[in-house]
């Protein structure tokens, strides 16, 4: 079997998803594709036990109202109580309000008027105003700005308002649409949704397009119901909120659609809504006896949730003996109680693979309707491969459905995601359909190898062999992200660079494991040299300006050297030469068993003593030092020379202490008071005298700088 022939289509993100037809789905946070979670059921009243109206959700998830009592209330995101403030007057009688980036937009109380408000004070900040106007309802258009239903002239009007107030765009409805009452904009698909005032018919505006769709009657999505309210979730739900024209006392209701009117929810609420609102997971209804709020959408707590993904048409094109397609692996959180389902249907016929591809990209048309059409014109589709969840659904798994069968080069995935209630929500993460057909039937005998029979019994069985060991597959092509330093897990970091003789430590943090191995080659090659000791060092320390600092006495320094009638002395800080123990001489200092009379032709060296002496300075706070000092002394050991002696001298953080010089343009200060020889503090001191003196007023020749 050849890795390298094996080719893929993946979808993994919202716009590979999107690339196909998808019916009841969203996106998470993470751009995984799921159910649309419904509502939880457990709501709670929030106070005050009084009227509320206009409910609105901001973009940060905090939750607005206004009260029969004049004042405007706001929810966290984070829970906890509602915060009540003084409303302005507009705000304070509004049907609607529009919460956008820092702004409120609410209709004025005079005609055609509308009013932006500051968030953080409530004070006007920018009024618009619509000439002959009577504005019906306003919808927050994504951009800090307003979609506008006004009736102007005996007509209905759409208008633009963008966030600077001005008009972006208006046309008159005419006689397409009468008596409307509500809109809202769905920012997902583009789509402005209108409610008649006879509250039995949604209307879908497409902005791209400019086309008023045929009506949906809202009755058909629950028998009976008649709506009053219409809200969103801004993105993609539409939220109708009504009762049963039944009789006086019908049941309120909130129904939950997609931007296609595809019935997704039904909430039961106990009192008729002045309006509703939803924001990721979170619902917002308001009535005559206060604010009720629903958290965390999840199916562990609602009904029933599922979602369907039909893929574009996918091509495997003959080569040779290359053609057909083995098989799709697909990676989900299936929780125990969710389902995943599998189907396909193939063909070779080009001009059928052209009116599926039509009708699949006509996004005019709901996609439930897409999806039945789809369905027909296929005709044959394989029998679903359903696969159960299990507990551990807190990691993605790998699940695969053989299509060694399918010989047509045209082919079509219909994946079905289910949650039953008291189900988490399950999640497809990523999606790919592996072709050609190659496969290990092609390492077998010749008599095995029967491929005009797609039903053999022995294709069947390597078949499964295949797709239930794929996993084998993914862990040898993962071998060398194992290997590198950016992708392999920390673990196996301690295992290679103990492999590869680095100085280590299993105590370092990741990112100083990283940045050894990365430049592990340069280390060992530089290992006992001083170059190799300053990049162990930056690996360990790294930014600029470098926390530490490298000396080598006997290179770095020469020997005191005193100055003077002419000759310069040596610059300090420089090496104090001393005789060694062994040369002592008789009757000057003379200890037993130590002294001796010096061999002919020998020679003291005076700086032998201090020949390999190393010291390194590192800048560090008390508790750095505390979690540094266990394991740096043998990671410096392990680079540097045997015959080396290394000193390691810790330095608070003062960010001048290195470099300094001392010279002519060096003053000598010190915080007023100190004064050498009375209060002198180390490091603090200056030459006594009324204002601090330079090195050349001071008269004095030192004849060495501080390197």
């Amino acid at each position: 079997m050849s890795a390298a022939a094996i080719k893929s289509y993946r979808f993994a993100t919202p716009q590979q998803w999107g690339a196909g037809v998808l019916a009841r789905a969203e996106f998470d946070a993470q751009g995984q594709l799921q159910p649309f979670a419904p509502y939880a059921r457990a709501c709670r009243l929030l106070p005050p036990a009084a009227g509320a109206y206009a409910p609105a959700f901001g973009y940060d998830g905090t939750a607005w109202w206004r009260g029969a009592d004049a004042r405007l209330y706001r929810l966290p995101a984070a829970g906890g109580d509602p915060v009540a403030v003084a409303a302005p007057a507009d705000i304070a009688h509004a049907r609607r309000l529009v919460i956008g980036r820092r702004v409120v937009w609410v209709a004025g109380i005079r005609a055609g008027s509308l009013h932006c408000h500051a968030q953080d004070d409530l004070g006007v900040i920018l009024s618009v105003e619509l000439a002959a106007a009577q504005i019906v309802d306003i919808a927050d258009d994504g951009r800090n700005g307003l979609w506008v239903l006004a009736e102007r002239g005996g007509s209905t009007w759409l208008m633009h308002v963008d966030c600077a107030g001005g008009i972006a765009c208006e046309f008159d409805l005419g006689c397409k649409v009468h008596s409307l009452r509500a809109l809202v904009y769905l920012r997902t698909t583009r789509r402005i949704v209108l409610l008649a005032h006879d509250g039995a018919t949604l209307w879908f505006l497409d902005t791209r397009g400019e086309n008023v769709q045929a009506p949906l009657l809202v009755v058909t999505l629950w028998p009976c119901f008649k709506a009053t309210q219409l809200g969103s979730d801004g993105r993609a739900r539409i939220l109708i909120a009504g009762a049963d024209a039944l009789n006086d006392g019908a049941q309120s209701r909130v129904i939950v659609t997609d931007a296609f009117g595809d019935k997704l929810d039904r909430i039961d609420i106990a009192l008729p809504a002045t309006g509703v609102a939803a924001h990721a997971g979170m619902l917002l209804v308001t009535g005559s006896a206060g604010a009720q709020y629903c958290g965390g959408a999840t199916a562990e707590t609602a009904a029933a949730a599922d979602c369907v993904l039909l893929t574009p048409f996918l091509h495997s094109p003959e080569r040779g003996n290359e053609h057909g397609w083995l098989r799709a692996e697909i990676a989900a959180h299936l929780p125990r109680g969710a389902l995943l389902s599998v189907e396909y249907a193939a063909t070779d016929n080009p001009a059928l693979r052209e009116e599926v591809a039509l009708l699949t990209q006509d996004r005019t048309l709901p996609p439930q309707v897409r999806l039945s059409r789809v369905a027909r014109l296929l005709g044959d589709w394989s029998a679903p491969l359903r696969y159960a969840g299990s507990d551990a659904a807190d990691e993605a798994q790998l699940f695969a459905a053989p299509l060694f069968d399918v010989r047509a080069p045209y082919l079509w995935l219909r994946i079905t995601l289910t949650a039953p209630p008291g189900s988490a929500m399950p999640r497809l993460t990523e999606l790919r359909v592996l072709y050609p057909q190659q496969s290990l039937m092609q390492h077998l005998p010749a008599i095995y190898r029967r491929d005009d029979q797609p039903q053999d019994f022995m294709r069947a069985l390597v078949g499964v062999l295949e797709t239930t060991t794929q996993g084998i597959d993914c862990r040898i092509a993962a071998l060398g992200s194992l290997l590198h330093p950016q992708t392999a897990e920390v673990e196996w970091l301690d295992y290679i660079a103990r492999w590869l003789g680095l100085p280590w430590d299993d105590a370092l943090d990741a990112v100083r494991k990283r940045a050894l191995m990365l430049q592990g080659h340069r280390i060992l090659a530089l290992r006992g040299t001083r170059a190799g000791l300053e990049v162990l060092l930056a690996c360990l320390f790294p930014g600029e300006p470098r926390w530490f600092r490298i000396i080598d006495f006997t290179a770095e320094h020469m020997p005191a050297r005193v100055g003077g009638a002419g000759c310069s002395g040596a610059p300090l800080p420089a090496l104090l030469a001393g005789l060694p123990a062994a040369a002592t001489a008789l009757g000057r200092k003379a200890i037993l068993g130590r002294a001796r009379l010096p061999c002919p032709g020998a020679t003291a060296d005076v700086l032998a003593a201090l020949a390999g002496r190393i010291r390194i300075d590192i800048i560090a706070s008390a508790a750095e030092r505390q979690a540094w000092e266990p394991w740096l002394p043998a990671l410096i050991d392990a680079v540097v020379p045997v015959t080396a002696r290394v000193t390691l001298r810790w330095r608070s953080r003062r960010p001048d202490w290195f470099g300094t010089t001392l010279n002519e343009a060096r003053v000598i200060g010190a915080p007023a008071g100190a004064s050498l020889g009375e209060n002198a503090i180390l490091g603090h001191s200056r030459l006594a005298a009324d204002r601090p003196m330079t090195l050349s007023e001071s008269g004095v020749d030192f004849g060495f700088k501080l390197q």
